[in-house]
């Protein structure tokens, strides 16, 4: 199990907080429509850093510090999520409600996005909602894999797209 909170230097760090900002700033733009999502399959989890351990050990997540980010909701709140490298975004609820409009939020977009979900959580790759590279700074940080079939398939649950 990975550590997903390692420290980095502080330009990493300024890195991941900048993608957090912008990730949870374009999932702010998201409107609410029907997401289709019904009752979802998958194994249960009691936390987004159980999902986060169970993503990390088949898409093999890099390891950086404040990989935190929130997902804007309808009534003006916030969930709180973790990032799989730059743009894969999970989210986790104890309230079914909560993380049925957070996928709400997340299926308006120019471009679908690939998910997976289960009950209670999803992780998405919104990889098009960071902003390219401007070459300043390091590399970005990517898992191993952004092969969420595969992910489905590992975990037993639905892959979909928002």
């Amino acid at each position: 199990m990975r550590n997903p909170a390692a420290p980095f230097g502080a330009r990493g760090r300024a890195r991941a907080s900048t993608i957090s900002l912008l990730v949870g700033s374009a999932l702010l733009l998201g409107c609410s429509t029907d997401s289709g999502a019904g009752a979802a399959q998958g194994p249960s989890f009691d936390s987004v850093e159980g999902l986060y351990d169970a993503v990390d050990e088949v898409l093999q997540c890099p390891v950086f510090e404040n990989n935190g980010v929130q997902i804007a909701l309808p009534d003006n709140g916030f969930l709180d999520g973790l990032t799989c490298g730059e743009g894969m975004v999970m989210a986790w609820s104890e309230d079914a409600d909560t993380i049925e409009e957070a996928r709400e939020m997340m299926t308006e977009s120019s471009e679908s996005r690939p998910a997976v979900q289960g009950p209670g959580w999803f992780v998405v790759d919104a990889e098009d909602a960071v902003p390219a590279d401007s070459g300043d700074g390091p590399e970005p940080f990517q898992p191993n894999s952004r092969d969420l079939n595969a992910l489905a398939e590992e975990l037993g649950a639905e892959y979909t797209e928002y």
